[in-house]
């Protein structure tokens, strides 16, 4: 009725109560499975009536936003049935016109399902990525990197994604997560073969972070991390300067036969964005924006 009726806001009505109705239903991928008809039905109705595709809002008033957000969500329930059907192309295309239907700067929740496919086909995410960076806060940059890298099957995108995950962090609030985020980087280089050396730098490098932490809390004065970081020589640029190649030391290569981690090619399902974050709508302005 809102298609013919040509009316835009009737039509985001009613997608307000198709959101509610089809929310239970995208936790588990045998539920999604049967929405991707329609998902794709309602997107392209909104697409056809929606007055600002594609052009770059400079005043968005809290009732389009809830409405950009809505649709966003949309798209991003449709993303996760290709990502289920792990149909990388049709997705990108997907995200690609999505895009384009909306107005500009593109919504983070679109940018992140776009670099994610891009990954899975080869291409570089990159752009995406540092378009996401300005609109978004460090801290969620930095676990896009880190999805980036476990999404892809190249160890030099991998070693480049880890890497930007880890530099991104560099608010002082962000420290304990920093320590976490270089631990997990050790790991990878250790189970990726790289010489130990360079396992055992980053691992000193999160412990002169973590033991200025301790500092911290006992109230001494420290000096900045970032210059801690830079008088240790503990940058992962300095410290990855010859990891280019694979280390072929037979005992390590034995020790790595036997480990069963695999925190790559495994990736955990990127589904955080249907859980507490999304809430169901009884009026457009309790909408939240999801994350991926």
């Amino acid at each position: 009725a809102a298609e013919q009726a040509k009316d835009y806001g009737l039509a985001m009505e009613v997608m307000q109560h198709f959101w509610n109705a089809i929310l239970p239903h995208l936790h588990r991928s045998n539920e999604r499975a049967p929405l991707k008809e329609n998902l794709l039905k309602v997107l392209k109705v909104i697409a056809n009536l929606a007055p600002d595709k594609n052009q770059k809002l400079l005043e968005i008033s809290a009732k389009q936003q809830k409405e950009i957000d809505l649709r966003a969500h949309l798209y991003g329930a449709l993303f996760i049935t290709f990502l289920d059907e792990k149909n990388w192309s049709s997705g990108l295309d997907e995200a690609e016109k999505a895009a384009l239907s909306m107005p500009r700067p593109t919504h983070p929740l679109i940018l992140k399902y776009r670099a994610l496919f891009k990954v899975n086909l080869g291409l570089s995410p990159n752009g995406d990525l540092a378009k996401l960076e300005r609109i978004e806060s460090e801290d969620t940059v930095s676990d896009m990197w880190r999805r980036v890298a476990m999404s892809s099957s190249n160890k030099e995108e991998q070693l480049y994604a880890l890497q930007q995950s880890i530099m991104l962090l560099q608010s002082p609030q962000l420290r304990v997560k920093k320590i976490e985020s270089i631990a997990r980087f050790a790991e990878w280089l250790f189970i990726n073969q790289y010489p130990i050396n360079d396992v055992l730098d980053q691992l000193e490098w999160a412990l002169d972070i973590a033991v200025g932490l301790k500092s911290d809390e006992k109230g001494t004065v420290l000096m900045p991390i970032e210059e801690q970081e830079d008088t240790k020589s503990r940058s992962i640029a300095q410290t990855l300067s010859v990891t280019r190649t694979r280390q072929t030391v037979s005992t390590l290569t034995t020790s790595l036969s036997e480990e069963k981690i695999d925190i790559i090619s495994r990736p955990k399902p990127l589904l955080c964005y249907v859980g507490e974050a999304m809430e169901f709508s009884e009026e457009m302005v309790d909408v939240q924006r999801g994350e991926l």
